[in-house]
């Protein structure tokens, strides 16, 4: 019975100071994230993310089972879950003019019952030619703040859907919905042949893309996402005012009608101007922090 005791307290005290370890990392990656979104100069913002990335991906490897530990006190990053369990996506960024920001993310994949593995996001998206038309390798990614994940069957086909944010410039934010499946090799990429959008929102697709893109006035507000209720990504309808030529991006944005993007035999079709029955309501990543343009320095809300 001694020998029990003792073997209990001894396991207890092992527990213990993991979860003390965990807990003090985690006030880390609070304080470390923290100055990245807020530190005044580019050097410090660049110094806490260097430090920030290194933590996050020793707690990620560290953990017994990183799909269950709670990220949610670290208020700069975005972490959603797969519905079937088998990704957990991690995504955040580095302040700086609209435009400018930095990009990070990373993938964890379910291996088997007891194995994951890490997979770093590298951002492609000012490199690409057209990324709508761009299948992707996990090591690449156009890279967004994603603020919605939603996983979709088809036969043996499984799609999660990521609605992401990203700001575009000065003048135009942009929101894309991207995709991540397995191919039949097992690996995992960015984007799928899966959207029968030929002309959506004046923008016309002259082939099936890969994934879809939202631009809009950096001064709107506008909504993506799926609902339930609906069973679609819902989409705020955005158009230029009557004045305002089409295709300019800056004059865009909602004129208080819907579209909807359905999924029908392993496709999402537009069903343009739906009826929405209860009121949208999004809960987005916070904005980054805008620098003042005298100055340079971050403005802090």
């Amino acid at each position: 019975m001694k020998l029990l005791i003792q073997i209990s307290a001894l396991f207890l005290s092992i527990a213990l100071h993991a979860q003390t370890a965990v807990n003090d990392d985690m006030l880390d990656l609070v304080a470390l994230g923290e100055a990245v979104m807020y530190s005044e100069t580019a050097e410090q913002r660049d110094s806490a993310h260097a430090a920030f990335f290194v933590l996050l991906k020793d707690v990620v490897a560290d953990a017994e089972d990183p799909f269950r530990i709670d990220f949610s006190e670290v208020k700069n990053l975005s972490v959603l879950d797969s519905d079937d369990g088998s990704l957990r996506v991690f995504t955040w960024l580095v302040p700086g003019f609209p435009g400018t920001e930095t990009f990070n993310g990373m993938l964890l994949r379910k291996m088997g019952k007891e194995d994951f593995r890490i997979i770093v996001l590298e951002d492609f998206a000012d490199s690409l030619d057209a990324p709508e038309y761009r299948p992707l390798t996990a090591g690449q990614w156009y890279g967004a703040l994603y603020y919605q994940l939603h996983t979709v069957k088809d036969k043996n086909n499984t799609y999660h859907m990521l609605m992401g944010y990203r700001p575009h410039s000065e003048k135009v934010q942009q929101k894309l919905i991207d995709v991540i499946h397995i191919d039949e090799k097992g690996l995992l990429r960015f984007g799928a042949k899966i959207f029968d959008t030929p002309k959506l929102m004046d923008r016309v697709y002259q082939r099936p893309p890969y994934r879809l893109f939202f631009n809009y006035s950096y001064q709107a507000a506008a909504t993506f996402r799926y609902r339930k209720e609906e069973g679609m990504i819902v989409l705020d309808h955005l158009s230029p005012p009557d004045d305002k030529p089409k295709g300019v991006w800056e004059f865009y944005g909602p004129d208080f009608s819907y579209d909807g993007l359905e999924f029908v035999k392993g496709r999402w079709v537009l069903r343009e101007d739906i009826s929405v029955e209860s009121k949208l309501k999004q809960p987005l990543p916070s904005a980054p922090p805008k620098k003042d343009p005298q100055t340079g320095k971050v403005r802090i809300r």
